[in-house]
């Protein structure tokens, strides 16, 4: 099951989701005094490698290897990666200004925080009774 999640959810996100940076298709931006023109696959690319640690480290606040159920952890890292393109998808809308990002990635941490918060607790008293 683990196999075939992992090979859905591969093609998945390299075939299916949207390139969240293609609103920005030949747009400059100044780094250092240097115009860079934003190449979208690029841009997705170099998001790529930033988005696999993330989702994996998120996935793993929810998911211990110990639970021997990799179709879970599979599905949890396709389900968080999928999240993450999303909001860099609305990032790239809102032209990545500081403000709204900050309050959604704030408003975001703090989801997972009470989630993890609420599944700690239910495992706990679950382990109690």
């Amino acid at each position: 099951m683990y196999r075939i999640f992992s090979v859905l959810s591969f093609l998945i996100r390299q075939f299916v989701l949207p390139n969240p940076f293609e609103s920005f298709a030949g747009q400059e931006i100044t780094l250092w005094g240097t115009k860079i023109i934003i190449e979208p696959i690029a841009a997705n690319w170099i998001s790529g490698i930033i988005l696999f640690p993330i989702s994996y480290f998120v996935a793993g606040l929810f998911y211990k290897r110990e639970m021997e159920m990799p179709a879970l952890g599979s599905f949890l890292y396709f389900a968080f990666y999928c999240l993450h393109t999303f909001i860099i998808y609305v990032f790239c809308k809102l032209s990545f200004s500081t403000v709204p990002c900050t309050i959604i990635l704030l408003v975001y941490i703090a989801i997972l925080i009470f989630v993890k918060q609420k599944l700690k607790s239910l495992r706990y008293k679950s382990v109690t009774f």
